[in-house]
């Protein structure tokens, strides 16, 4: 950013499988995260595409989110797009499309660079002030190895680094194939969902992450376990009973607190389901094979506690736009090596 524009708002947009996440704010200011379901996915792991219905309401979205970006007066904007892009045999021509609405065609990220915006975005993001250490950001009060893990909903990538005194390293990643709604269309038909469909699901959630661990053994390193975006936030408004992000922000959840919230919402039908305190109406369908993901990983891997991050990919698309002066504190300088990240089918 020039010093012309520095003062100015930046707006960063992530494209996902089920929502568009949005943040908007000036360096040092207060930032506003907007999420939008548009459920881009649906539909597409069965077809290998995009449907015409799914692509439009994800532009009629989009379009709101270009007049709110006009009114703002923002310097710049930045846009990722993720798993749904990344699958879709037509996903460059929606992608195209979207350039035509938004101002800028929306970069498609691997689901290695995905983990690393993830972890990036986890442990800087906060809910006040972007910028070093912010008091409220993860890395300013966590130490040691930590496994951050975004559950999606097409896929959920894991991305390993180290907190210490203020400034966090990025070291490994993996981008597998399993998230929230490719598993609920793929598994979960019943409702409430009949035991050996969970079954399934836990077990095809297992196998894929031994797959990982196999290959990246040091994942298993992490002493602390981060969950961000919709899939973990639900389950934390669920055990709180109330959406807030300045609860959820840093939320402790014991293993048996997400097995509890767990067992809750795969027993009831999604009619029962909606009524539960903090759970978004738009997530009802699709909550349940989430968890089924993040049970997985903390009985398989161990964690007697998982900690919420409000922080996500689009923080850190916004933190690298703003450039060094006003980034957060990651280290930058470590990319995966040779042997350091991987994909699972």
């Amino acid at each position: 950013m020039t010093s012309e524009t520095s003062d100015r708002p930046v707006l960063a947009v992530d494209i996902g499988t089920n929502t568009v996440n949005t943040l908007l704010a000036a360096p040092g200011e207060t930032p506003v995260r907007q999420t939008y379901y548009t459920r881009l996915g649906e539909g597409l792991d069965a077809d290998g595409s995009l449907s015409e219905q799914a692509m439009g309401r994800a532009l009629s979205v989009l379009g709101e989110v270009a007049g709110l970006a006009e009114q703002a007066g923002v310097a710049s904007v930045g846009a990722t797009a993720t798993s749904a892009c990344r699958d879709a045999s037509n996903g460059g021509s929606f992608l195209a499309r979207v350039g035509e609405v938004l101002g800028t065609v929306p970069r498609v990220v691997s689901g290695d660079e995905e983990a690393r915006l993830s972890f990036m975005g986890a442990v800087t993001g906060g809910i006040e002030t972007f910028g070093p250490a912010g008091a409220d950001s993860l890395v300013a009060s966590l130490e040691g190895p930590v496994l951050v893990v975004d559950i999606g909903g097409g896929s959920t990538e894991l991305a390993l680094g180290h907190l210490a005194g203020g400034t966090a390293t990025f070291t490994a990643s993996a981008s597998l194939q399993v998230g929230s709604v490719r598993f609920t269309e793929r598994y979960l038909h019943s409702d409430p969902p009949r035991p050996e469909e969970l079954s399934d699901c836990l077990s095809v959630a297992e196998a894929t992450l031994d797959e990982v661990l196999s290959v990246q053994p040091s994942f298993g390193s992490a002493t602390t376990l981060v969950v961000v975006a919709g899939t973990a936030e639900t389950i934390g408004a669920v055990e709180l009973g109330r959406w807030d992000d300045r609860e959820l922000h840093g939320l402790a959840m014991s293993k048996a607190q997400v097995e509890d919230v767990f067992r809750t919402l795969a027993t009831e039908p999604a009619d029962d389901r909606r009524h539960n305190p903090g759970l978004p109406p738009e997530r009802v369908d699709y909550i349940v094979a989430g968890c089924c993901i993040l049970v997985t990983i903390m009985r398989r891997m161990g964690f007697a506690e998982c900690l919420v991050s409000i922080g996500s990919v689009r923080d850190a698309v916004w933190d690298e736009m703003v450039g060094p002066a006003n980034a957060g504190t990651v280290d930058k300088s470590s990319s995966p090596v040779a042997g350091s990240s991987s994909e699972a089918t």
